[in-house]
């Protein structure tokens, strides 16, 4: 029997005679708890009793909860100080009077209580023992551990045989099966009675063999037979299985079960069960200081600096997967250099999914993803996302990404699903480089071959156009792919999905007249605007004199000049005569990505070749990325590790022209556009790019976490930059993570 009371009624019932005893700080199983966990249980109920009740708190008794103890949890609560703890079970409770009245101080004893405090107020229970239900019973073939105290050849494993009995050396055979653990060291203390002076004997459950569950069925992602906890709900089991599929039939859930030899037969709604679930609010701060070997990469600024990042985090969720369910977003960072203020700058990242089933066999998903980043900076986000591949030189850019994903179940094998996505690029002060848009659409088909492999079929097509730049033609490219799907699931713990097929491209360059751009040549480092040197910029291109496109900024003979703009902007004749503006071709895209979990481990291994979608050079080109992934997250500790390694190969698919200048010098010895010509873009924009990251995290409490990373990135300069040397850049950041704020809407 249950009330809750408040701090004050507490107070008057303490002065009346009651012992105010402790039931642990959130009632948690201790038997379960970790090491750290055990010792802050224990102690902060002790803390937060005597801050409320100060001397009316008996802070030496303890009462385990639903009596879950182990040698462990006793020697914990020893240490904490406790000097009378126990368990009880219906009809049998382990002390007597004579023993609470020699610890408890209040001296006119009536009864004795003990509580539970949370944020609403306390849970108070009287000393009525605790119900049986939560207990656990020893069944067959349960693997047990004897630990008889001070008694090392008595001690050790034991199996529940068949006929219900464990050996014990000394004794012989004993029945554990249909016994507690408590129940069963109790027998044997009394059978070693004759052997061992005051015997002490713990028992615990290694394996719970005889309580499993078993889930099977094509809708789940793996079928298996997990360990029956006391508190497992149906949707625990579902999701320790990795969740449902596409197929699964959520409103028709069989459930079996034994119940005093009666064989029940249960049918669970999952959709309507998960109906009323809440909305869950969250809001954190996050600071980093991170040292940083290359502020930009590019351009001749490669001093090294100090960058220090302050922002917030805002989250809104609702509980996964019930019929309508989302998740939003938001964190912004401002980041300020030590030796470099103008390039300090506010970085936003945003995030947004929307699940709704339609009806029980439809579904439709709305995600939206927005970056407003300096290229330079990156983190775990941006290799989970596959965005590693945009080289150093483009110091900033701007991205929103919008998909919508339709699935319908068409019979228990087949499925059929459809998707419509948007993008959008701004390069922001990169003025060599082309913003686009990207419009795609998709349909698929899926058929379950059986609980290990399913097989489809894709196409899509996705429509790209590209604005005109400083050196860049507006553009358009096309894309028809056809592509097959293969998944392979090994085991519970591993798969192999496999997708790709040919692609068609068309690429349309704009014919234009004339071009308008700045009389200088130049470009924004990130901290400042420079003119290219004169002397820094070779001669080709056919023209016999210098080009714009081989201006090296990096020339420490010839170092390029900082500026307050790039002069006028003026009109340039073009003339394509003997050019064509069109092109086409037919290459591969596709994935293959393998993922395996072993013990503690998350590992992956992928290929994927796709569209490039930040390229920013007017043609249609390539990405082939091969990403290796590692998470150790150990169970029941607060520490984790991970690590990434990336190397994406970006390539062009079609051939594309570009706008080139003849140049005159100046009269500061910058370089001055005299003319414009068309040149053939070549092999200007292949580069590779390797970017890596090794990390960890550690939770110090529940709201405040630090984190520790190394990053390193290799980005091979385009031939534009002329200029062979790569730019590389690595980081060391140490960050904190607070969360202020969360709370259940």
């Amino acid at each position: 029997m249950a009330w809750v009371l408040d701090w004050d009624a507490l107070r008057k019932l303490a002065a009346e005679g009651l012992c105010i005893c402790s039931h642990g700080r959130d009632h948690a199983l201790m038997s379960q708890l970790n090491t750290e966990q055990l010792r802050e249980d224990l102690t902060e109920s002790q803390t937060k009793l005597q801050a409320e009740l100060g001397s009316y708190a008996d802070i030496a008794v303890l009462a385990y909860p639903a009596n879950a103890t182990n040698s462990a949890v006793r020697s914990a609560s020893r240490q904490a100080g406790y000097e009378l703890a126990f368990g009880g079970q219906r009809k049998h409770v382990n002390i007597t009077a004579k023993h609470i009245t020699t610890i408890c101080s209040s001296t006119a004893l009536k009864t004795l209580v003990f509580i539970l405090f949370s944020i609403s107020g306390v849970q108070l229970s009287a000393a009525e023992p605790e119900d049986t239900g939560d207990v656990y019973k020893i069944g067959i073939p349960d693997l047990l551990n004897v630990l008889v105290w001070q008694q090392e050849e008595l001690s050790g494993p034991a199996l529940v045989r068949t006929d219900g009995k464990i050996s014990i050396p000394l004794i012989g055979d004993i029945r554990a099966a249909g016994k507690t653990p408590e129940e069963l060291a109790e027998h044997i203390e009394i059978a070693l009675v004759d052997y061992v002076a005051k015997p002490q004997v713990d028992i615990s459950v290694v394996e719970m063999r005889s309580q499993v569950v078993s889930v099977i069925g094509g809708g789940i992602e793996r079928s298996g037979v997990l360990e029956l906890r006391h508190d497992m709900r149906v949707l625990d089991a579902i999701a320790e299985m990795g969740g449902f599929t596409p197929f699964a039939k959520k409103r028709d859930i069989m459930v079996l079960r034994t119940t005093d030899n009666i064989e029940e037969e249960l049918r669970f709604d999952y959709v309507d069960f998960i109906k009323g679930q809440a909305t869950e609010f969250s809001a954190a701060f996050i600071g980093s200081s991170a040292y940083n070997s290359n502020v930009f990469g590019t351009d001749g600024d490669e001093d090294s600096d100090m960058l220090l990042e302050a922002g917030t985090e805002l989250e809104l969720r609702s509980d996964p997967e019930r019929r309508l369910d989302y998740l939003l977003n938001y964190r912004g960072d401002y980041q300020s250099y030590a030796e470099a203020d103008e390039a300090n700058a506010m970085e936003h990242r945003q995030r947004f999914r929307l699940h709704y089933d339609i009806d029980p066999i439809t579904q439709i998903i709305l995600n939206q993803r927005y970056r407003d980043v300096s290229n330079l900076q990156f983190d775990l986000a941006d290799f989970d996302s596959g965005d590693t591949g945009i080289d150093i030189s483009q110091n900033r850019y701007e991205r929103n990404d919008i998909t919508v994903d339709l699935t319908r179940e068409l019979s228990r094998r087949w499925s059929v699903s459809g998707n419509l996505g948007y993008q959008t690029i701004d390069f922001k002060r990169n003025i060599n480089r082309s913003d686009s848009d990207t419009t795609e659409v998709g349909v698929a088909v899926n058929y379950l071959l059986s609980e290990k492999q399913d097989i489809g079929v894709g196409v899509r097509y996705a429509s790209q156009d590209f604005d005109g730049a400083d050196n860049r033609i507006s553009a358009e490219s096309d894309y028809f792919s056809l592509s097959l799907l293969w998944t392979y699931r090994f085991d519970e713990f591993s798969s192999l999905a496999i997708e790709g097929g040919p692609t068609w491209v068309d690429t349309e360059q704009d014919r234009l007249s004339q071009t308008v751009t700045n009389t200088n040549v130049g470009r924004s480092n990130g901290r400042n605007l420079l003119r290219a040197n004169f002397n820094a910029c070779g001669i080709g291109g056919g023209q016999g004199q210098p080009i714009a496109s081989l201006c090296d900024f990096s020339d420490p003979n010839a170092p390029a000049i900082p500026a307050g703009d790039l002069g006028p902007r003026q009109s340039y004749l073009l003339d394509f005569t003997g050019f064509d503006t069109s092109d086409d071709d037919v290459t591969f895209f596709g994935s293959v990505v393998y993922t395996k979990r072993v013990s503690d481990w998350e590992l992956e291994a992928s290929y994927t070749r796709r569209q490039t979608a930040t390229a920013g050079e007017s043609l249609a080109s390539s990405l082939d990325q091969f990403a290796l992934g590692a998470d150790y997250v150990p169970a029941g500790e607060r520490w984790q590790l991970y690590a990434r390694l990336t190397l994406d190969k970006r390539d062009a698919i079609t051939e594309a022209l570009i706008i080139d200048y003849t140049l005159v010098e100046d009269s500061d010895g910058s370089a001055l556009r005299d003319a414009a010509f068309i040149s053939d873009a070549g092999g200007n924009i292949d580069r590779d790019v390797l970017t890596g990251l090794v990390g960890g995290r550690y939770d110090f409490t529940r709201l405040l976490s630090g984190g520790l990373e190394f990053r390193y990135r290799d980005s091979e300069r385009p031939a534009s930059f002329a200029a062979s040397e790569d730019a590389q850049s690595y980081e060391i950041e140490l960050s904190l993570r607070y969360e202020f704020f969360s709370d259940r809407l």
